[in-house]
């Protein structure tokens, strides 16, 4: 997965990959870290999101520094020392496969099916001109490095910490498009607790739609949500977190996702990454530059040469299994830094290093609190610090913890703690002890 930047000059669209990620594994509740320094969710779709946090930050000190930046401004007429995102520019998020959960839930139909390349979803509005489109998906059509498992039964363990209830009140599949099928395409992850239930019934009734659900992992469950249900989170509350936001006059949207050429389907990703939640949406009370994002869903031409199907050869008794390394990269000024990752860590750290920061992933809670550290440092240097985290520095009782600054976002709670009250109440929410470092 990858995600690219899109600046217009004069006319001419200026497209680069700022940040990657490849990556299909996950860990369980009990190699959770209290200090921040692993890794749960090494999903590419996430890996990719968390590098491209990494690339904002420096953008962003960049602008309190002085310098320029390829796409933040510093504007001398706005309040708070907050900065905002270039007119001219925005960013498009590539997969080269559908998200895991919601997104990946539709029917089983003739492979003519997914040969309609290029389609925008139906009733989005689209500010995107037909020649920025085009070479949109021509960027697209890179390869991009991932494997990918769907397949049920990775983990069928009991968790003492998340019970799940009896299958009831289920609401099964209703498109008119599965009354022309016999199966449907399935995804690993299970459903929350405490919300609708799968029932595992043969062919299209195997999986409820619309249900928020966590990725599995091996051993014991993961409290990492699926990527459908981030990305819908994400088209609320923007793509940069809570932490970001403080330096960010208004949230970071994506405008389009592009996926590549694999079974997909339109309806499942309307539904699974925005429809699902339209209701709510409207009796919701959103903070001025806050609003449900709507982007672009469109599919490449571009089949990645290395996923589950592609990768299978003629011998049908060969068993075909996803990479367990990740790859993170990021666009950093001129440069670039790359890491590989394997069970939330660095490859290599060992049992005597693991605590040593030379361990510790780039993109882990814990390193990128502290790249937000160094720039709220710099900001409070050039007498910038925006007014949130003022605030917070005159409040001693508060603390100075990752959870504190997570908390002190207030737009980005009071959006986030109405979504909990309404469609997400469900969501699964990694507990406090877990964001308590320093």
């Amino acid at each position: 997965m990858d995600i690219i930047s899109s600046c217009r000059y004069d006319g001419e669209l200026n497209l680069k990959t700022v940040a990657l990620g490849t990556g299909t594994k996950c860990i369980g509740q009990s190699k959770m870290s209290k200090n921040g320094d692993v890794l749960y969710d090494s999903h590419a779709e996430v890996i990719a999101r968390r590098a491209f946090l990494r690339f904002l930050y420096h953008e962003i000190s960049l602008v309190y520094n002085g310098e320029e930046s390829e796409v933040f401004v510093l504007p001398a007429s706005k309040a708070h020392n907050q900065c905002l995102l270039k007119n001219n520019v925005e960013f498009q998020f590539f997969m080269s496969s559908t998200p895991c959960g919601d997104a990946s839930i539709f029917p089983m139909m003739p492979e003519d099916t997914f040969s309609r390349i290029g389609e925008i979803c139906v009733n989005i509005p689209s500010q995107t001109n037909s020649l920025e489109e085009e070479q949109i998906k021509q960027t697209a059509e890179e390869p991009v490095a991932k494997k990918f498992k769907t397949d049920d039964g990775i983990c069928e363990s009991s968790c003492e910490r998340l019970q799940f209830p009896e299958k009831d009140n289920v609401k099964h599949l209703t498109d008119s498009s599965f009354a022309l099928a016999e199966d449907i395409f399935r995804t690993g992850a299970k459903c929350v607790p405490f919300g609708k239930q799968d029932t595992y019934e043969p062919g299209i009734n195997y999986h409820c739609i619309n249900a928020l659900r966590i990725k599995p992992g091996r051993g014991d469950r993961t409290l990492s949500m699926s990527c459908s249900d981030k990305i819908a989170r994400w088209n609320f509350l923007g793509c940069q977190g809570a932490l970001l936001s403080h330096f960010l006059f208004e949230p970071i949207y994506f405008k389009s996702f592009i996926i590549a050429n694999c079974p997909f389907s339109v309806d499942a990703a309307h539904r699974a990454l925005m429809g699902r939640f339209e209701t709510q949406a409207e009796s919701l009370h959103l903070p001025d530059g806050y609003f449900m994002n709507k982007p672009n869903i469109l599919q490449s031409s571009l089949s990645f040469a290395d996923n589950k199907n592609n990768s299978k050869t003629g011998n049908l008794k060969e068993n075909v299994i996803p990479c367990s390394t990740t790859i993170i990269w990021y666009k950093k000024g001129e440069n670039a830094t790359e890491e590989i990752a394997v069970n939330g860590r660095k490859q290599g750290a060992t049992l005597k290093s693991i605590n040593n920061c030379s361990a510790h992933l780039s993109i882990s809670c814990k390193a990128l609190y502290s790249e937000f550290k160094r720039v709220k440092e710099i900001a409070s240097k050039v007498n910038k610090l925006p007014l949130t985290l003022k605030s917070l520095e005159d409040d001693s009782s508060s603390g100075q913890t990752y959870y504190s600054h997570k908390i002190a976002a207030m737009k980005y709670q009071d959006i986030w703690n109405q979504l909990l009250k309404g469609t997400l109440k469900t969501w699964v929410k990694k507990p406090k002890e877990f964001m308590q470092f320093l």
